[in-house]
């Protein structure tokens, strides 16, 4: 077999990220599916994971071969189509995406008619068998996500791996001598030509039960050789074949566990609204917490008002008004001691009333008289 080619590193590195990302899916589920009210059909369990979900899928389709894809270059200038077959089996790892075994066999031919002489490369036509083409694909489902509707009935997916594949190209030369690789393969000892291929491919399912789904695809794969036909031209070109298909796909497991593959997990944050067995243990906690505040507001009643609440009161129907205590007892107060009013003070004495006239009157006489005497005396120095 030859060294690997750039194509299966692209490959193998894309199988490797998303197939990482998905064993990190949730395991922590209860190990029984939810059926709803009617038994019939199933209902994920929230954060259930993926025990509770069909994730083994099988398929069988049929469809067309062409040594050719849309793009790129051939050996020969005229394709023909053959029938070819396959089978697949896939484990679903998220809703998301999936790891996948394709078989993929039947017959490739074509031909130079077109060509000068009906000659090209020193050939005129080949016929191969192609006896197995088996890979292992990461399958990517897209749009799995939808807010309009809460079931999927139609997924899209890409695909993209790398395999092996085994085949013996039949060629007719310009001579019309007809070569068969079958059988002298390789260092002539071996059945088939086996070369790594790398298959990229896409496609579209359609439900049709819970179990049974219609798949349709297309899928390009890339040999790494260029000894398909037979015929090594346009080198450094290798060959290449495409395979058109339309098959059944079957879900794996219980009736009761819904496909993984149509799971929409938009929905899942939506089915408590569905599941019987949520809504019945969403109603009772309801009633548990109507009795916890039931309980509360009658630890909190205070009939007759005084403070202290029915369970503490030890003396229920006091009056409104009442001084209780911690019990919601009266406080009976002590009678206080009659109050003594002091005498009243005896009036203050009448006040003295002088004459004050009286009094002027008579100091003037004196002063008068002092007059008089002074100046007698005055007269009689004199003298």
């Amino acid at each position: 077999m030859k060294k690997v080619n750039f194509y299966s590193l692209i490959a193998l590195g894309l199988l490797s990220l998303p197939a990482a990302k998905s064993f990190g899916q949730d395991s922590t589920a209860r190990k029984r599916p939810m059926a709803d009210m009617s038994g019939t059909a199933p209902t994920p369990k929230i954060f259930g994971g993926q025990s509770q979900y069909t994730t083994w899928n099988i398929g069988i389709n049929a469809g067309v071969l062409a040594p050719l894809i849309p793009f790129g270059s051939n050996d020969f200038t005229n394709k023909e189509l053959n029938f070819g077959y396959g089978a697949s089996l896939r484990k679903q790892l998220a809703h998301s995406f999936g790891l996948q075994l394709d078989y993929v066999g039947g017959k490739l031919s074509g031909s130079n008619v077109n060509a000068v002489g009906g000659v090209k490369y020193g050939t005129r036509a080949f016929d191969t068998k192609l006896a197995y083409s088996a890979t292992l694909s990461g399958v990517v489902n897209v749009a799995t996500i939808n807010f309009i509707r809460r079931k999927n009935s139609v997924n899209f997916f890409v695909s993209a791996g790398a395999g092996l594949a085994g085949y013996a190209p039949k060629v007719t030369l310009a001579s019309n001598q007809v070569v068969d690789f079958q059988g002298i393969a390789g260092d002539g000892t071996h059945k088939y030509v086996h070369e790594l291929v790398i298959p990229i491919g896409a496609g579209v399912k359609f439900k049709l039960s819970d179990k049974v789904a219609l798949k349709l695809g297309y899928t390009a794969t890339f040999v790494d050789g260029d000894n398909l036909d037979g015929t090594k031209g346009g080198f450094p070109t290798k060959d290449k074949f495409s395979y058109g298909y339309g098959g059944l796909e079957f879900g794996l497991g219980g009736k009761s566990k819904p496909n993984l593959d149509w799971a929409n997990p938009v929905a899942l944050m939506y089915d408590e609204l569905k599941d019987p067995t949520l809504r019945a243990t969403v109603d009772s906690l309801k009633g548990e917490v109507t009795k916890v505040e039931t309980g509360v507001s009658d630890l909190k009643k205070d009939s007759d008002g005084d403070g202290v609440r029915d369970d503490l009161d030890k003396c229920p129907n006091t009056p409104a008004g009442t001084v209780v205590d911690g019990g919601g007892c009266e406080i009976k107060m002590p009678t206080p001691p009659p109050v003594v009013e002091a005498p009243a003070p005896p009036p203050p004495p009448a006040p003295v009333v002088r004459k004050t006239h009286k009094k002027h009157h008579t100091t003037k006489k004196h002063h008068t008289t002092t007059h008089h005497t002074t100046t007698k005396r005055k007269s009689t120095t004199k003298k």
